[in-house]
């Protein structure tokens, strides 16, 4: 459970406020992309989920806030990963197949 965990502690302390947006936006898929294969056989379920939702959420994020109707702003990307994380949250809490 090492990868579940320390990805879903990355994204709820994005969600809290203890990670910053732009910093997450390219942290996160790089970690994932990183761990992918261990993080594969650890939860396949989640692994797939998260890799299929977060890297396309993630770069979508404008953190310069230009109102580019086809990026995030800061509300709105921390919405949509909020959704993405209530997803995957049972898929964090199987025990590995």
């Amino acid at each position: 459970m090492k990868h579940t965990n320390a990805l879903m502690l990355m994204i709820a302390k994005f969600l809290y406020g203890e990670y910053d947006a732009e910093r997450f936006s390219f942290d996160f898929p790089a970690t994932l992309s990183d761990a992918y294969d261990a993080f594969h056989k650890e939860n396949a379920d989640l692994c797939d989920y998260l890799e299929e939702e977060m890297p396309e959420v993630c770069g979508y994020f404008d953190p310069h806030g230009t109102g580019d109707p086809d990026t995030l702003g800061e509300e709105q990307f921390r919405s949509r990963v909020m959704e993405i994380y209530q997803k995957a949250l049972p898929l964090s809490m199987r025990p590995a197949s």
